[in-house]
């Protein structure tokens, strides 16, 4: 441990040393280092750069049981600071009532999965990054849920949204939402009998998770603001054939280009770009009105955004160019 420098940044779990195994394949059981402050402890330390290194430590005691009780993470160990929570980590675990500390910012997927007892969870107010269903088959999770019944979001210290709960099949997301967490909207959410077509993420969203929208077929629009600060791989299916709208010169207007999926940027007045009859969407509609405005010459009638090539002039290759972008994603 000595040659590890005490300034890592360390992404912490807990873990039994059965379920853990087999969660992640490139995780095998002698990659972790086991803690020599608390031998129900263990870590992976994961490299990142020459002179750097980032670590996700999976806590693990040696019976198939796992922990038992209340459970509070410690901030450090071995020194390290612990930062995180890893896949599976508690999963299955008889733990009541747990304590993350402020340190983590971090929470992998189904990491306090089936935790059959497990009633309250404090959560740090840092969190940046959280997996699917961190707390399936939990009561824990039933309550989040119950407690959603009336808005449709089943949200966690005011800022995750852990859940979509809601039936709507164009949603707005409540502003103060910072994290929209891993299959959050996934297969259309948790009670939903409608596909969801549109997703509006509030100007406070910086955070999305992957899977968030994982089988969301129907979706065809999503709207992310001008302070999205990372978004995770595979928040889409690969079938997701949708529009993101967004800023350009910013993580969505990134993300879009380098998956290869189609975006639509908004102007400073809030307009969209091509969206000729402002209905919010960019679609086939559009350019059949730009065509059918000016063969009647009704150009004067048209929103200066109908120019969606940004020539500054609004005519018949504007319409083409919203029929190509629709087919290939090209403009």
């Amino acid at each position: 441990m000595n040659k590890i420098k005490r300034s890592i940044a360390v992404l912490a779990a807990a873990v039994m040393t059965a379920a853990f195994a087999g969660t992640r394949a490139f995780a095998a059981d002698d990659e972790f280092l086991y803690s020599n402050e608390d031998s129900r402890y263990k870590y992976i330390v994961e490299k990142v750069a020459a002179d750097d290194y980032d670590a996700v430590v999976a806590v693990s005691q040696y019976s198939k049981k796992g922990f038992s009780g209340v459970l509070s993470i410690p901030s450090t160990i071995d020194e390290l600071t612990v930062g995180g929570i890893y896949d599976s980590g508690f999963s299955g675990s008889e733990i009541t009532n747990l304590t993350i500390p402020e340190s983590v910012t971090k929470i992998g997927s189904l990491a306090f999965s089936n935790c059959l007892t497990l009633v309250d969870a404090s959560i740090p107010s840092g969190i940046t990054s959280m997996g699917t269903t961190v707390f399936s088959q939990t009561p824990y999770e039933t309550a989040l849920i119950k407690n959603s019944e009336s808005t449709g979001f089943a949200v966690i210290n005011d800022y995750i949204l852990y859940l979509y709960t809601g039936s709507a099949s164009e949603i707005t997301v409540p502003e103060g939402i910072s994290v929209i967490a891993g299959s959050a909207f996934a297969n259309n959410g948790v009670n939903s009998k409608n596909k969801i077509k549109s997703v509006k993420m509030p100007a406070s969203t910086e955070y999305i998770c992957s899977n968030a929208f994982d089988n969301c077929t129907g979706l065809q629009k999503v709207v992310m603001g001008k302070n999205i600060k990372n978004i995770e791989p595979n928040v889409f299916s690969k079938t997701f054939r949708g529009i993101i709208y967004g800023y350009e010169g910013t993580a969505a207007a990134d993300y879009a280009k380098a998956n290869g999926l189609k975006f639509v940027e908004f102007i400073d007045n809030g307009n969209i770009i091509g969206d000729a009859n402002t209905d919010d969407y960019v679609n086939v509609m559009d350019a059949a009105l730009i065509a059918n405005y000016l063969a009647n010459g009704k150009r004067a009638l048209l929103p200066q955004h109908s120019d969606f090539n940004k020539d500054n002039q609004i005519n018949v290759m504007d319409a083409a160019s919203i029929a190509k972008f629709l087919a290939t994603g090209k403009r």
